[in-house]
Order: C-alpha cells, then sequence, then structure tokens
C-alpha cells in the first residue's frame, strides 16, 4: 500500500513540475510575441552620430555619451498628441529603470526648429523625466539627421493660420547602443513594460 501512495505522490510531482514548465513556457512564448508586434530590430542603415545644441545652449553630440545607451525621439512641441504620449512613455521606462537609468540617455530632437527655440524646448522638457535631452539643429542640420535616420517628416501647411502647422511624422523610438549604432526600433505606443524589458537585456 505504501508503495502505491509513494508512486501517487511521484506521479503527481511529474504532472505538477510539467504544468508548472508548460505554464511557463506558454507564458515565455506570449512575452515573445507581445515583443515582437512593438519592436523592429536593427537595421544598420540607421543612425550614427550627430551635434546638436541642446535646450542649455550647449552643443552636443551623442558621442559625448560613451557609457551610455541611448534612447532617441524625434518631434516637436506643437505636436497635440504623439509626441508627449510618447516622451511620458519614454519618462515611465527611465523610472523603471531605478539605479540602472544612469547607463541610459534619453534625448528629444525637434523636427520644428523654426519654432522650437531653446526657450520652448527648455520649458517643454519640463514635463518630463529630468534626465531627458532636448536638442534642435538648423534647417539643414535637421535634414541630414532625418536622412541618417530615415525619419518621415512633411509639414501639413495651414491656408488660412500658416504659422500653425502641424507636421506628419513617424513615431518610432530608436535605441541605439554605447557606440551609437541601432539596436531597436519601438513602435508607437509600445508599453513601457516591453521597452523596459528591451532595454534591460543591453544595461
Amino acid at each position: 500500500m505504501k508503495v502505491f501512495i509513494t508512486l501517487g505522490i511521484i506521479i503527481l510531482a511529474i504532472g505538477g513540475s510539467i504544468w508548472v514548465g508548460k505554464i511557463m513556457h506558454d507564458q515565455k512564448t506570449s512575452d515573445d510575441a507581445q515583443e515582437n508586434a512593438y519592436i523592429v530590430k536593427a537595421n544598420t542603415d540607421i543612425g550614427g552620430n550627430f551635434s546638436l545644441t541642446n535646450h542649455k545652449g550647449e552643443k552636443i553630440s551623442l558621442s559625448d555619451y560613451p557609457e551610455s545607451l541611448k534612447i532617441l525621439y524625434f518631434g516637436y512641441t506643437y505636436c497635440p498628441d504623439f509626441c508627449p504620449a510618447e516622451l511620458s512613455n519614454i519618462s515611465k521606462v527611465m523610472d523603471m529603470l531605478g539605479a540602472a537609468s544612469l547607463k541610459v540617455q534619453p534625448f528629444f530632437i525637434t523636427i520644428d526648429p523654426q519654432r522650437d527655440d531653446l526657450e520652448t524646448l527648455s520649458t517643454y522638457m519640463q514635463n518630463f523625466h529630468p534626465q531627458f535631452i532636448a536638442l534642435r539643429g538648423e534647417e539643414k542640420e535637421t535634414e541630414l539627421i532625418k536622412n541618417a535616420y530615415k525619419l518621415y517628416a512633411v509639414k501639413a501647411e495651414e491656408k488660412d493660420h500658416p504659422e500653425d502647422y502641424l507636421i506628419d511624422h513617424s513615431t518610432f523610438v530608436y535605441l541605439l547602443d554605447k557606440n551609437n549604432r541601432l539596436l531597436s526600433l519601438f513602435k508607437y505606443a509600445t508599453p513601457p513594460e516591453i521597452m523596459y524589458r528591451e532595454i534591460k537585456k543591453y544595461v
């Protein structure tokens, strides 16, 4: 009788292990599928170093941060929806990283230098994570960087109020390594948890 009880316990234990293993496998498969839905893996033709003026008026380059991963988002302060939403998401990720956030430098690069002067950028960045650095260049500098990062950005003119134009632009968040090479692209509205897990692989 004891033998049968012992065998039963062993069978239950094995069955339980298989069941737990299946749950863990299914969870990992689900997580991987979720990440694949939001993350585009690197294209080596995209990215690279550049120099612009930060919102404090200092000329800096990505290479000034050789020990940091870089998060880049291209947008403009007059953007009514996509830009503040993505910058808020990145801010949440920086909070989630905790001490590891010191190894990550987020940048907001304006694609609207005509309206986004340094004072405007400085005021705007107060709404987001304190490590954020806003960058601005002249029109020609901005165009060169847009081309290097395969960025779509087209001004949508308003006939009645030409100064109140919007800009149609791509909304990817770029993750660069310490050498300013592209690691991953995050699609718009990637949940902070997924962005966090991807960044944690490299810090």
